[in-house]
């Protein structure tokens, strides 16, 4: 979990290989009120843009992931 000010960010949760996203993913992003999570899979090629409960959630793939860091 990354914060700003204070509060959450965003959640990150890394998998080995699953591409479906963890609903305990989604359950606490939305406990927390958290605008981003990312689900970061071992597995090169994935870029999923998802949306539950109102709110915008990512698989993404690891090497894609850390390119995006500044």
């Amino acid at each position: 979990m990354k914060s700003e000010k204070g509060r959450p960010f965003c959640l990150i949760e890394c998998k080995v290989s699953e591409l479906s996203l963890n609903p305990n993913l989604i359950y606490f992003q939305k406990k927390l009120n958290v605008p981003h999570a990312f689900q970061v899979v071992h597995q090169s090629g994935v870029c999923k843009k998802l949306r539950a409960e109102g709110l915008t959630q990512w698989v993404i793939s690891a090497d894609q992931w850390l390119s995006a860091l500044p």
